[in-house]
């Protein structure tokens, strides 16, 4: 468990460096070659991870080891791959246009809600009194922020 959260904020960060710089990358060169630069080197990552985690699968944790043969394919698969490129093209657009804290607390609010509907449809997980109370919290708390005088 404290391993996720600790993961989860990292991602965190890690998302809105990754924002943060591609916009000030945007800025100079524009998006278009910022999405270019960032998907070539995604895949060049993405080749050197995969060859290292062939070649030494106990070093990396159970998660990331192969189980499938590289060919295994369903039609779905190319979403995610269509969906991190609309990341990295729109996320510094975004901050751009609404400056860092107000992408990111609107981010939060609207992860939020997607991940409480994923789990009702998706995963089946029950939305409690918690979740709610947390989530109106949230949504108030966007509120105040994003409409702020």
């Amino acid at each position: 468990m404290v391993i996720g959260i600790l993961l989860s904020a990292l991602c965190g960060v890690i998302g809105l460096l990754q924002g943060a710089l591609n916009k000030q990358m945007s800025i100079k060169i524009g998006v278009t070659h910022t999405v270019l630069i960032n998907m070539v080197l995604t895949f060049i990552f993405a080749i050197a991870f995969y060859y290292f985690t062939l070649k030494f699968p106990r070093l990396v944790p159970e998660m990331f080891r192969l189980k499938a043969p590289l060919l295994t394919w369903h039609w779905w698969y190319i979403f995610p791959g269509i969906l991190g490129m609309l990341i990295v093209s729109l996320v510094p657009w975004a901050i751009h246009e609404a400056g860092m804290v107000k992408f990111t607390i609107v981010l939060v609010a609207a992860q939020m809600i997607f991940s409480v509907f994923w789990d009702m449809t998706i995963d089946k997980i029950p939305v409690n009194t918690t979740k709610t109370l947390g989530m109106i919290l949230c949504l108030g708390g966007t509120f105040l922020i994003v409409y702020k005088k």
